[in-house]
């Protein structure tokens, strides 16, 4: 696709000083002698100077499209998007306001003889100034724009030619056109099927209570309909790898029952086993989509007027491609070890050992692993699911701190303006909106599984709890209240609640203080001035994030922010209302249990020790890493820092150069969050140990709730 450059450099005075050699030579009978030779120094100011030119370029716009602004670097990468390059037009507009010529001799003739020169001169620039003008425009426009285009195609030439493009390492295993699409859309299917079992299943379900309901109008057997409704899912059922050794049915035995894997347990419709296999593998195909597919990238922004009061915004290419492989990988090429494994780790591996064991306690029945067994692996896997989110907390970190935006001073008296303001922004691409759908998905996934394993196991869970004694204050029947602080001392029981009320006020300075400062140094922190040092709390990262996006309430920006608000403030503190609320509060034993699981929900989504990790490691290595990203990219510009612009960037000569540290706001927040996970575990620990030693002082209430599953059941 073959188009026109327009370019031009407007200066407003520039000033240079050169030696020359003045010659004289004879040439004729009358004036005769030797050489005469006279070393001068030449300073000269011109006012103003304007250079324009129209380039010529045919470029392969398909091959430039897929170019990232670091490989426009590179000249085997030009030389494919670059087939013909030529200069139309070469225009210069120069004044000399002033040329003055200075001897480096000190003899009297010779000064004399100076002296005659500069006025002789002075009146040429006076008088012919104009000529002048014309005269170097003429020589720019014909014999100089024709040496300079055959040196620029020569240049080219010898550029690009035998080079090969090298496009460094593809993070993706498949084409990057093909890898979102193809695992969103196996993803969706799964979660289509997954739903259309759900509503399925509750037809059904509401078809058999219709049913008994009309049969008990008709005072006929309730249980005939229901049979008959249900008579095709015994077909369904199939063995689940143990002996059962029982001449009763599955829903006709307590023993079956307890031999039952999840998939095939009674207690459990078909409809729903299927369902959350599916949602399982979906959410693993989401996780893969969003790993291999770009999760952020680093672009530059113009934004220019051009003199007309009507800004356009220009985008060029990236300047880098963030994804969770590529990420891992440069972080270790940087030696940045500890990041790498945390990132590797957290987001690159536990999303899948997490689904992974989830399949494995669904599928596996009692003979090899024990419902209590199976319960803990459950509810460790559902509180620690939170963990992936580490690499999408990490990239909203650098959204905000690495946003460098330079402004056009208004005050500016450069005609025309060449542009308004330049920014460096990190933009989120799909990959990181789908990893965070994945982790939400994974943790309802959590959620549900853990809900179904307890209402199929109802509330005769095996317990191997040891402590067998129980106070006073919490023995009843299942329809009395109590409160669970009384389970204790009364003193340990206030200072429970002192506790936790004191934890809330850690929280809540915590994510208000400033936790961490990054601050720009080098050319960069010379134009960023007075930004280049920048502090940031957790609440004002999350506000700040619209700063980064040119549609500042588009929906999503919004949701990034939601969501972040939701994981690192909003359910801490829901979490910790709703564990003083269960602490004191006089309920019934079914209130208390609802309350248990709405806590351990919270916790599962409370991910402010999430973040005080993020925050740390990113801090401490982040340095390093900013470096390896730049490279050798800034060499030509660090030169001329050096040399020109050494005490303006306070002798640190480079373009770019970052320095992070934590503050003194970090400490309050690590506080609070280590507060916060003692006091919750301790606090849902001891809830758990009082609800259990209520079952096992109410046999009969428990006997009578295995028949309908456990107390959750009530939510339906």
């Amino acid at each position: 696709a073959p188009g026109v450059i327009h370019a031009s450099v407007w200066l407003s005075r520039l000033t240079f000083e050169a030696d020359a050699l003045i010659a004289v030579t004879p040439t004729n009978a009358t004036v005769h002698g030797s050489v005469l030779t006279e070393r001068v120094v030449v300073r000269a100011a011109l006012a103003p100077v304007m250079i324009g030119a129209d380039i010529f370029l045919d470029v392969d716009s398909a091959v430039v499209r897929d170019l990232t602004l670091n490989e426009f670097s590179d000249p085997g990468c030009i030389g494919e998007a670059l087939t013909g390059v030529e200069i139309l037009e070469l225009d210069a507009n120069v004044k000399v306001s002033k040329l003055k010529i200075t001897p480096l001799s000190g003899g009297p003739l010779e000064a004399s003889l100076d002296a005659t020169i500069d006025t002789v001169v002075s009146m040429l620039l006076d008088d012919y100034g104009g000529a002048l003008t014309t005269l170097v425009a003429g020589a720019v426009g014909g014999p100089a724009r024709a040496a300079i285009a055959g040196r620029l195609h020569s240049a080219v030439t010898n550029m690009t030619a035998g080079k090969t493009c090298y496009r460094g390492y593809d993070s993706t295993l498949v084409p990057k056109s093909v890898t979102l699409p193809i695992f969103l859309s196996l993803a969706t299917a799964c979660y289509l099927l997954c739903a259309l079992l759900t509503v399925s299943s509750a037809v059904r379900g509401t078809a058999r209570k219709c049913s008994r309901w009309i049969a008990r109008g008709r005072g006929e057997d309730a249980h005939t309909d229901a049979r008959l409704l249900d008579a095709h899912e015994a077909l369904l059922q199939l063995t689940d790898g143990c002996d059962d050794g029982d001449a009763e049915g599955r829903h006709g035995s307590t023993g079956a029952k307890s031999r039952a894997a999840l998939m095939w347990h009674p207690q459990v419709a078909r409809t729903t086993a299927w369902s959350m296999v599916l949602m399982v593998i979906g959410t693993i195909l989401l996780f893969l989509a969003g790993i291999l597919s770009s999760g952020a990238s680093v672009e530059l922004r113009v934004e220019y007027s051009g003199g007309t009061g009507a800004p356009q915004l220009v985008r060029l290419p990236p300047l880098f491609q963030f994804s969770l492989v590529n990420s891992v990988r440069d972080m270790i090429h940087a030696r940045v070890y500890a990041l790498a494994a945390i990132v590797a780790f957290f987001s690159g591996g536990w999303p899948y050992c997490k689904l992974l064991l989830m399949l494995f306690c669904w599928l596996t029945p009692p003979c090899y692993m024990s419902a209590l067994s199976r319960e803990r692996l459950l509810m460790a896997l559902d509180a620690l699911g939170k963990w992936s989110l580490i690499d999408s907390f990490m990239m909203c970190l650098f959204m905000v701190a690495f946003r460098l935006h330079l402004q056009t001073p208004d005050e500016s008296t450069i005609p025309p303006s060449s542009f308004d303001a330049i920014d460096v922004v990190v933009v989120p691409q799909a990959g990181m909106f789908t990893f965070m759908g994945a982790t939400v998905s994974s943790l309802l996934a959590g959620h549900l599984m853990l809900a179904l394993h307890r209402q199929a196991m109802g509330v005769s869970r095996e317990d191997t709890g040891k402590d067998g004694s129980v106070p006073e204050a919490v023995v009843g029947a299942s329809n009395g209240r109590s409160r669970l602080c009384s389970s204790v001392h009364k003193r340990w029981g206030a200072l429970v609640l002192v506790v936790l009320i004191t934890c809330a006020a850690q929280v809540a300075v915590g994510v208000f203080s400033e936790t961490f400062r990054f601050e720009f140094e080098g050319l960069s922190g010379w134009l960023l001035d007075p930004d280049a040092s920048r502090g940031f709390s957790a609440v004002s990262l999350a506000r700040d994030i619209s700063t980064t996006s040119t549609t500042p309430n588009g929906i999503e920006v919004r949701a990034l922010q939601a969501m972040f608000l939701l994981f690192v403030v909003v359910v801490v503190f829901a979490h910790l209302i709703l564990l003083s609320f269960l602490w004191l509060a006089k309920l019934t034993e079914l209130s208390q249990r609802r309350l248990f699981y709405a806590a351990e929900v919270l916790n599962s989504w409370a991910a402010l020790d999430v973040f005080v990790v993020t925050v740390i490691a990113s801090v401490l290595q982040i340095e390093q890493f900013s470096r390896f990203m730049i490279g050798g990219r800034c060499d030509a510009i660090d030169a001329i820092v050096k040399e020109y612009l050494d005490e303006e960037v306070k002798g640190v000569d480079t373009c770019f150069d970052v320095r992070s540290m934590l503050e003194p706001g970090s400490w309050l927040l690590v506080m609070a969050a280590v507060t916060w996970l003692v006091v919750s575990r301790v606090v849902m620990r001891t809830c758990e140990n009082a609800l259990r030693r209520l079952e096992r002082q109410a046999p009969s209430t428990a006997g009578a709730q295995e028949g309908r599953g456990s107390p959750i059941a009530g939510f339906d």
